[in-house]
């Protein structure tokens, strides 16, 4: 039965997004993004980096530096092989794209 289905649930089930503030320090912005809570971190902070660049036509990526995001809730820098949601990552959680 789908008596546990929810309105608006995309199919597969897998796909699950929440929507948090990121904040971009090195360039003064902050966004609103839909991320998907089940997918690795690493693969968000590429898919965020390239959104961010394609909109502000910009580089994000320092020299040979990786970028991370960071909880301002939890205060840590999340861990990029875990997905959001086994990092207790919340709708309208605050990120920073450091």
């Amino acid at each position: 039965g789908n008596a546990g289905a929810t309105s608006g649930r995309m199919e597969g089930d897998e796909k699950h997004m929440i929507l948090v503030d990121l904040e971009v320090p090195s360039m003064r912005k902050s966004y609103q993004f839909r991320l998907e809570e089940n997918c690795r971190t690493e693969l968000l902070i590429a898919e965020i980096a390239e959104m961010i660049s394609q909109k502000e036509r910009c580089r994000l990526l320092q020299e040979g530096g990786e970028l991370e995001l960071y909880s301002v809730g939890r205060e840590l820098v999340l861990d990029r092989e875990l997905s959001l949601a086994q990092q207790q990552i919340r709708e309208a959680d605050r990120l920073l794209l450091l």
